[in-house]
């Protein structure tokens, strides 16, 4: 996969049309809704920020930094965010006022564009401290892209190669979270006869030529989307294979047998200079200042919410199978983006207020928040044990986890039973409302969003009604949870409010564990769970139990059941950084 997901006419014709002085999210989420739901998939992949997420492994400190890619992949604004001045070597015009919109607003001032053939760039030998090329970043002529050993000859610092693997076993086929693996055939054809540009870990590290060390780390599962930074050349960071993981027969057999090296479908190679990375000076000062010895960086994990997320843990000490919260461990997020600066605040601020008032959900213990090297970054205790969906895919299990989770909502009443006034809807539901209804670009959407805000304040308004506190975005992977089932800690407050409506978190979480069992979309999940004759009997039980404690008469469930697709997209809407195309549309059918 190497063609260019942005289609050049219409960029061309959008960008004479924007307005003048339009920010970057009113320039975008136009010309997406204008595309295709598949190529604007490619397009909000290729942008996300979390695809910069190993440069917390450099090095080499912060100065001139040039990136030979797409000028709209993420990786610019990561590094931009993380303090590096970035030169944009890209030939297309169109692709580099694209990302201008972008990073002007994001990184003023940190990032400059040259139009310059990728093999015919027009830089001097040694005049940038970091070059950064990028393979998987759809838009790299591979067959004219500069030779890797080429790259070094303009670094007088640090040299990345963002690559692809001719051996992988598996590729991103663009939609999110979508994976396909290599038949034997395709495989076999792709290992024979690779495309230009594709070469295995030692054809790379040929290639690159250095005569430096050169790391060899994993994006697993792929360079287009990956979670992981997985060293390779043995140590640290690693890869985790949870028990339900146990099914996925090539991700084991390369993990034991040592051929993850071999099979991983793409790399990132870093050649420097000998030096203390900025992960090890990080460590190094929060030691200091938390006043407890550090632990060796554990797991280095790529978000969807565009944070590079470290895991520490004491050598030796497999933080999975440890019970509790774990000494010299901790959990450490650094936003890749502006825009995340302002969730993870909200993050650290929820999770010190859970812990405090509402012991039940276990939440982390904050550590630390603050800057180091000029980037803001939050430190929490790492808990030990499995994320949910992770531990267990059996069905006794999981939905013993639904029933314990509800009975732990049950217990965060912050405001107890009392009239919920109009007042009280227009403040918890109306705006956020109105904000969804106008992001849908169907008259049949915006239709059904505001038939459903009528019916809901129609039940609401009036009716004896508590207020609980509001994870917001709770699911399996927020939650670790014990051998029993129960909630060891519940993760990741950056969406999180003082207060809210009762039953819509469980909804969340029951809607999410749904789709995993199922393999369904969202909607599919929702229209099973608003009919009794279709849920689960822990489905059923957990929605009774919370409803019964909390005194919800059951009209007053079903309201709030059938209003769920606008609670979901008005928590997106309120964090994302710019509207995904139809999405509620697209997800709810609506």
């Amino acid at each position: 996969m190497n063609c260019d997901p942005l289609p050049r006419p219409a960029l061309t014709e959008h960008l004479k049309q924007a307005p003048s002085g339009s920010s970057w999210r009113e320039f975008l989420e136009p010309f997406l809704a204008g595309l295709p739901a598949t190529q604007g998939d490619l397009i909000m992949m290729l942008m996300e920020e979390s695809r910069g997420a190993w440069a917390v492994l450099l090095a080499q400190q912060p100065g001139t930094a040039l990136f030979i890619g797409n000028a709209v992949s993420g990786t610019v604004a990561a590094l931009a965010t993380m303090g590096w001045k970035v030169t944009v070597a890209d030939p297309s015009p169109e692709r580099c006022a694209f990302a201008k919109m972008r990073d002007r607003e994001y990184s003023p001032g940190r990032v400059s564009w040259v139009h310059a053939a990728h093999h015919e760039l027009p830089f001097q030998a040694t005049s940038f401290d970091l070059v950064v090329r990028e393979d998987a970043a759809e838009g790299l002529d591979l067959a004219h892209a500069p030779r890797a050993r080429e790259l070094c000859k303009l670094s007088r610092g640090a040299v990345v190669h963002l690559a692809d693997n001719r051996f992988a076993y598996k590729r991103a086929t663009g939609r999110r979270g979508q994976f396909r693996r290599h038949s034997p055939l395709s495989f076999l054809s792709q290992a024979l006869f690779p495309p230009p540009g594709l070469r295995s870990l030692m054809g790379h590290r040929r290639e690159l030529g250095s005569d430096r060390a050169v790391r060899a780390l994993a994006l697993y599962p792929d360079g287009r989307e990956f979670s992981h930074v997985i060293n390779l050349d043995g140590g640290l960071p690693r890869l985790t294979v949870g028990p339900r993981e146990k099914v996925n027969i090539p991700k084991v057999l390369a993990k034991k047998a040592g051929l993850l090296p071999l099979l991983t479908p793409s790399f990132a190679l870093l050649s420097e200079a000998a030096g203390v990375s900025f992960t090890s000076r990080l460590l190094a000062f929060l030691a200091e200042t938390i006043g407890e010895e550090a632990g060796q960086l554990d797991q280095l994990i790529a978000t969807r919410s565009n944070c590079a997320m470290l895991m520490t843990a004491p050598a030796g000490v497999l933080a999975e199978e440890e019970q509790g919260p774990l000494a010299r461990s901790w959990v450490i997020h650094i936003p890749l983006s502006p825009g995340k600066h302002r969730v993870l605040t909200r993050h650290v601020k929820f999770m010190g207020h859970a812990a405090a008032k509402f012991p039940v959900l276990n939440a982390p213990e904050v550590l630390f928040e603050g800057t180091f090297e000029g980037v803001y970054l939050c430190v929490s205790r790492r808990i030990g044990g499995w994320t949910a969906p992770h531990a267990t895919d059996q069905p006794g299990l999981t939905g013993a986890l639904a029933i314990n989770l509800g009975r732990i909502l049950s217990e965060l009443v912050v405001r107890p039973a009392q009239a919920f006034s109009e007042g009280d809807f227009e403040r918890l539901l109306g705006q956020r409302f109105e904000r969804v209804a106008q992001k849908c670009h169907r008259t049949q959407t915006r239709d059904r969003v505001q038939k459903s805000t009528d019916a809901l304040r129609e039940n609401l308004v009036g009716a004896q009604l508590p207020l609980v506190f509001h994870h917001a975005d709770l699911r399996a992977k927020h939650l670790i949870m014990d051998e029993n089932s129960k909630v060891r800690a519940t993760l990741d407050f950056g969406s999180a409010e003082a207060e809210f409506l009762p039953l819509v978190d469980l909804l969340h979480h029951l809607g999410h564990q749904r789709k995993e069992v199922q393999r369904c979309g969202p909607g599919q999940a929702w229209e099973e769970l608003r009919d009794p004759a279709l849920r689960a009997p822990h489905e059923d039980q957990a929605l009774r139990e919370q409803a019964q404690t909390l005194g919800l008469e059951s009209h007053l469930v079903d309201a709030i059941l059938d209003a769920y697709p606008l609670f979901v997209a008005a928590m997106a809407e309120a964090n994302w950084d710019w509207s995904r195309p139809e999405w509620i549309h697209r997800e709810f059918g609506w």
